[in-house]
């Protein structure tokens, strides 16, 4: 591995001096056409009726929520948190027709 990366870094270096490289992860295949406008990241948690936020979701809430955002066109990370509670990073990938 530090063989490939010296070599990434030589290669780069031999460059021209004010090249710019970047990196875009792109998905495997194009995403449909979807309803997305701009990404979202924050905790996963349900309104209840009283205005309080409950953020123990079952397997069918967050699996129902994930599959909403896949239909709008977003690309969906999530990471646990030691509190018990779920961030989510969503980011719209959805061709615009």
């Amino acid at each position: 591995m530090r063989s490939l990366t010296f070599g990434l870094l030589l290669v780069f270096s031999l460059g021209e001096p004010h090249s710019r490289v970047t990196i875009t992860e792109l998905p495997p295949e194009q995403v449909p056409a979807g309803t997305c406008v701009a990404g979202n990241a924050g905790f996963l948690g349900v309104v209840e009726r009283d205005d309080h936020e409950r953020t123990d979701l079952t397997n069918a809430e967050i699996g129902g929520w994930v599959k909403n955002k896949l239909k709008e066109g977003y690309s969906v990370m999530l990471y646990p948190q030691k509190s018990g509670r779920i961030y989510s990073i969503t980011k719209c990938e959805a061709t615009q027709h």
